[in-house]
């Protein structure tokens, strides 16, 4: 008898660790997270005006922070909606020109937010895969070694994919690839359309 009741607590608890580690992993990507992006940027811009036909570009890197809020959508499928902030200057390069002798033009961005919803599908436990869709607004600023500085407002859209491991409940690890195409402004007597390709690996705590 005494054995009887060993095995029927020993399969209770076996039920109970089992249906437990079933509900951590079905909480995996789900609720509030704040986190940090380190990404590696290719960035490019366009110019048109009097600059028509050139263009500039930089490899740089790019330091973000973010919240997000995972949602549960149906089955293994799921939402994740935020904002990212990054917190350094994006840098586009220099193009040259002449005008009474060799000139310059610099572009960076800088107070660069964005929106996202990444809508993602949990094909293990621990791991998803999922697309990423995103708004941005910045600052470009374009300084021209001859006219000086200016600075325009310019908003963009990005797109990419990504695949995120739980370390643990709380930890999550991802990476992910997207391409960012800002609108084209005017800045002195020429224009200029950012557009910036980043892979980045990110690190988040989920609440």
């Amino acid at each position: 008898m005494k054995h009887q009741h060993t095995s029927q607590l020993a399969l209770l608890l076996i039920g109970a660790l089992s249906a437990a580690a079933g509900q951590a992993a079905e909480a995996n990507f789900i609720g509030p997270a704040v986190g940090v992006r380190l990404a590696a940027l290719h960035n490019e811009v366009d110019y048109g005006g009097f600059l028509a036909g050139s263009s500039s570009s930089k490899n740089d890197t790019g330091f973000d922070v973010f919240a997000a809020y995972g949602l549960p959508l149906s089955g293994d499928w799921i939402a994740n909606v935020g904002v990212n902030y990054t917190l350094n200057k994006t840098d586009f390069g220099t193009v040259t020109y002449i005008d009474g002798g060799a000139q310059t033009v610099s572009a960076r961005l800088k107070s660069h937010w964005s929106v996202f919803v990444a809508p993602g599908y949990r094909f293990a436990p621990q791991w998803q895969a999922y697309a990423k869709f995103s708004y941005h607004n910045a600052r470009g600023e374009y300084t021209d070694s001859q006219l000086g500085r200016s600075s325009v407002n310019t908003n963009g859209f990005g797109y990419g994919a990504g695949v995120g491991y739980a370390v643990t409940r709380n930890i999550e690890a991802s990476f992910e690839v997207r391409q960012i195409d800002f609108s084209r402004e005017s800045a002195n007597l020429s224009n200029g359309e950012p557009n910036v390709t980043e892979a980045a690996l990110q690190l988040a705590y989920r609440f």
